[in-house]
């Protein structure tokens, strides 16, 4: 398949496509056409083919970005708290909520993934390392002074994957969470240091 021709001066139309992806998912959920997606952003389907031959090559690009987006900023999280781990969790949730803001749509699509038995592999394991690498992150910022570092990922996980839920279902998530953000005083309550033993 030849290469689209490319107009001086015009967006890069892989990043194009990649932002018309997010929202159409956002609007469609996982279920998007690659034909709706190829006609938000002004071009043909074959044309976004040349760049993702499937959708599950468009998601897969998509989930690395936002991956990798959260990595750095958590890195960053912990880096801001100085030790502080309570800190640095919430800033990793804030975090979260933010990507959620820049790439309307993805939590939707990566939800549906993570739940699919479709492969999807790429996913799975992007967020295992991501949920590895906070894990880590608050084990050598002091969690491990009180918390077991199974304890601590699971904890981890359970915010992470209760945002992304919470963020998925958009409008819809105050019918469940109701109108109170219960996510960062259960931070503060299971990530407060506490004195050690013996101290």
């Amino acid at each position: 398949m030849a290469r689209p021709k490319k107009i001086a001066g015009a967006p890069d139309t892989r990043e194009l496509i990649l932002n018309a992806a997010c929202e159409e998912f956002a609007v469609t959920g996982a279920s998007a056409r690659l034909e709706d997606i190829a006609a938000r952003c002004g071009i043909r389907s074959a044309s976004l083919m040349y760049y993702f031959p499937s959708k599950q090559a468009l998601m897969d690009i998509l989930f690395e970005r936002v991956a990798t987006l959260l990595a750095i900023r958590s890195q960053e999280a912990f880096r801001l708290a100085d030790g502080n781990y309570a800190a640095a969790i919430r800033g990793v949730t804030l975090a979260i909520r933010q990507v959620e803001e820049e790439q309307i749509g993805t939590a939707n699509v990566m939800l549906h993934a993570l739940l699919s038995e479709d492969s999807h592999d790429a996913l799975k394991q992007q967020l295992q390392q991501l949920l590895d690498l906070i894990t880590g992150l608050a084990m050598s910022a002091g969690a491990h002074s009180y918390h077991s570092r199974e304890t601590v990922h699971a904890v981890i996980t359970h915010i992470c994957m209760g945002e992304l839920t919470r963020l998925a279902l958009g409008s819809k998530a105050e019918r469940y969470w109701g109108a109170e953000d219960a996510v960062m005083p259960l931070i503060e309550e299971f990530f407060k240091l506490k004195p050690e033993r013996g101290h």
